[in-house]
């Protein structure tokens, strides 16, 4: 036998053994990561990489990637069913069996199904969660792109309903030390809407932007959104279909800016203070730093909606940065109400006997709202305003309003004949 030959024959021998001893050691792996112990091993390593406690459950190492199904969890929860803060039905990465057991697993590309995220808060919107306390790293490498299939988002506040959002596709791809995000939600409550942003992986910043064109919003759905103040939406109650924004960014000193807005055509506006509820609003809701804007659509200053047959424009901003809020002078411009679908409470129906009913109200009012975070409300403000009595004194009959408010309530007074008011402009 030549050399040569010898040497092949060898060569093969050799490449025999290396590929049986490779098999051996993947399947002893294998067998090794699916006993308790093994995966107790393994969700150590990852543990002590982010300093929270980890639980692993099924491992698979192929010849060309690798899958594990894994939770994070909460460690003042103790074994709490409420303590799992991340967890992921099956985390696919470009590395080996090989890389695996060299120690030279640094992926490239990461696959998430079924990711599911918890966050808890106290009712002042700080963080309760426990977050890693040692900085996440992917190894030598740099990863260059992630993909999530199926995610969740749920946000837990004190004092409010779960905050949910589910159906999340999202792929971030990197671009030199910045991920670029892209990425859509399908949830069965807030519809379809559309994710883009970035973030700076080394500067921990970034921006996420989400879009819908129809959503339907009531209250309770509103007072599960974090940050935002509960105690607007103890004074108004929205309903009905719109199209939103919301724009999130974080600053290198972790500080959180939003700007949220919701633009709608026909909602229907409820305000408990007044005892009415607007219809076919048209207007946009704005929620940004602390404030809250109401003004018109398409570029107009005031929202317009419809109450007793008549006409309604509103356009308001407040402060909710403190507590109490107070926001400017709420400017309200009424025309032609009728008199009888107004509430009892208002004191017009009736007036010393006459019967005010078949009036019709128009007039301008300037209402100061001061609210207080456990739902105490303050109204001050004044107005004019002109009931027109068609039936009486041949058509030309009119009584003036006066509107007041002492802080704790607005106050309608009539004071008898009037001359005709300035009227807002129109819409």
């Amino acid at each position: 036998m030549t050399a040569a030959r010898r040497i092949r024959r060898c060569a093969v021998v050799g490449l025999a053994v290396v590929g049986a001893a490779v098999l051996l050691l993947r399947a002893g792996v294998g067998i090794y990561l699916d006993t308790a112990r093994g995966r107790g091993a393994l969700a150590g390593q990852i543990g002590s990489k982010i300093g929270l406690p980890v639980e692993v459950g099924d491992v698979a190492l192929g010849s060309n990637s690798s899958t594990i199904t894994f939770r994070v969890l909460d460690p003042p929860l103790g074994n709490r069913p409420n303590a799992e803060i991340f967890s992921v039905d099956s985390a696919t990465a470009d590395v080996s069996f090989v890389d695996v057991v060299t120690g030279r697993a640094y992926p490239k590309e990461l696959h998430l199904r079924g990711v599911r995220l918890t966050l808890r808060l106290d009712a002042t919107g700080k963080l309760l969660t426990s977050l890693p306390t040692q900085p996440i790293s992917i190894g030598q490498g740099e990863i260059s792109s992630i993909t999530v299939d199926s995610g969740q988002v749920t946000i837990q506040q004190d004092g409010r309903p779960e905050f949910h959002l589910s159906g999340l596709n999202l792929k971030a791809a990197r671009v030199a030390n910045t991920f670029i995000l892209s990425g859509s939600a399908d949830d069965p409550v807030w519809g379809k809407w559309h994710l883009s942003g970035e973030f700076e992986a080394t500067a921990k910043t970034g921006w996420i932007d989400l879009a819908t064109a129809d959503t339907l919003v009531t209250t309770e759905r509103l007072k599960s959104i974090p940050y935002l103040s509960l105690s607007l939406w103890e004074n108004a109650w929205p309903s009905g279909r719109v199209q939103a924004t919301a724009h999130f960014a974080v600053g290198p000193n972790n500080d959180l800016k939003y700007d949220i807005r919701m633009q709608a055509e026909r909602l229907a506006l409820g305000i408990p203070a007044a005892e009415v509820t607007l219809t076919d609003v048209a207007g946009v809701l704005r929620i940004h730093e602390g404030l809250v804007e109401i003004y018109g659509i398409e570029g107009k200053p005031v929202a317009r909606g419809n109450l007793a047959g008549g006409t309604v424009d509103v356009s308001a901003r407040w402060d909710c940065r403190e507590d109490p809020a107070i926001g400017e002078p709420l400017v309200v411009s009424v025309d032609r109400l009728v008199v009888k679908d107004l509430p009892a409470n208002w004191g017009l129906k009736s007036v010393g006997g006459l019967n005010m009913e078949d009036g019709l109200l128009s007039g301008i009012a300037k209402i100061r709202l001061v609210t207080y975070n456990d739902g105490r409300i303050e109204t001050y403000g004044n107005g004019q305003g002109i009931i027109d009595l068609p039936h009486i004194f041949g058509g030309q009959g009119k009584l003036e309003v006066d509107l007041g408010g002492n802080g704790h309530r607005l106050n309608i007074n009539l004071a008898g004949a009037a001359a005709p008011i300035p009227r807002a402009a129109p819409n």
